[in-house]
This record gives structure tokens, sequence and C-alpha cells, in this order.
């Protein structure tokens, strides 16, 4: 089995090996070295020719069925009718390019992305944060995270309500107002005494 082996690897070197005039190389002067040099290269040079023409060709084709297929798509009679109403026809295709395959929800969303990116790196955040505070509460869910509300909020599931209610506690006791004590504003206590 070895034998075989060897005889096969053999013959595979031997096949390289025909392809290389290696007893020319090993036998020839300079001049006749270079200029095999020179043709080498040559006959490279006019084979990587060869395969920028075949890509070009490919590059080509390929574009004409890509084109085709976006007439059979929009239909011909779509696109000759938005090409014969005046418009600036590359602002169209461009268009359509950026719209293609998406829903008009994805589309209305780039948009929210494209104006939140024009605002400000704060107003940006604040813009989104209260987007999903809105959107939450109209799905009954907390404001703050995506957990159902509490029975007694509108706003709020049950641990950001404990959470909001005990830091009203210390503020309250901080700013050394009772719990049971309830005061007016102060624009309030002046319509009550003028009555």
């Amino acid at each position: 089995m070895e034998e075989k082996t060897v005889t096969a690897n053999a013959n595979v070197a031997s096949r390289r090996e025909s392809k290389v005039p290696t007893n020319f190389l090993l036998g020839c002067s300079e001049s006749s070295l270079g200029n095999f040099e020179l043709v080498s290269l040559a006959t490279f040079n006019d084979l990587r020719g060869e395969l920028h023409a075949t890509l070009d060709r490919m590059i080509e084709e390929m574009t004409k069925a890509n084109l085709a297929r976006w007439f059979l798509k929009n239909g011909r009679a779509n696109l000759l009718a938005a090409l014969q109403n005046g418009g600036d026809p590359v602002a169209w295709a461009k268009e359509e390019i950026r719209r293609n395959g998406r829903s008009q929800a994805e589309m209305d969303a780039d948009d929210n992305a494209r104006l939140l990116s024009s605002l400000e790196p704060g107003a940006a955040h604040l813009a989104a944060s209260l987007r999903y505070q809105q959107r939450n509460i109209a799905e009954g869910k907390c404001m703050y995270c995506p957990k159902p509300l509490d029975r007694n909020s509108v706003a709020m599931c049950t641990d950001h309500l404990r959470k909001a209610r005990e830091r009203a506690r210390k503020k309250k006791k901080l700013s050394g107002e009772s719990h049971t004590t309830l005061s007016a504003s102060p624009r309030a206590e002046q319509l009550l005494s003028e009555s």
C-alpha cells in the first residue's frame, strides 16, 4: 500500500514538473532566461486582461438581468408614467431603492430614526424615552419597564409604584411635612383668602 502512495505522489510531482521546463531553465543562457521571464510575464498579463474582460462582461450581464427583474417587479407602465411625470428620475430611483422591500411601518421607523439623529443627544434620548413610556402605558405596561400595571396605578408596575411611594415618603420626611397634613399651594391659599 505504501508503494502505491509513493508512486501516486511521484506521478503528481512529475506532472507539476512537466509544466515548468526545468531542464531548459537549468541549461539556457542568461539572455534566454530573461526572454523566458518576459514571455511568462506577458502571458500572465494577457490572462489577467482576459480575466478582467470576463469579469466586466459578467457584471454587465448581471446588471442587465437585475434591471429586467426590476422592470418586471415594478411594471413597465408604472415606470413609464413616473418618467413622464417630469420629476427628477434620479431622485425617484433613489427613493425606490431606499424603499425596496420595506413596509410603511419600517419606513416610518427609519424616518423617526433619521429625525432623532438630527436632534441634540440629550433631546434625542428624552424623545425616545417619552415614546417608550407612552407606548408601554398604551399597551397596559409600566412606563419604566415591560411589566404589567399595578391594579392601583395607571402608569407603573407594583415594584416601581412601591419605589415611587418610598421616595415620596423620604422626601416628605426631609422637608418636615407630616404624612397626615395637607398644605395647599401659596396660590390656592391666596384664592381661598380672596373669596
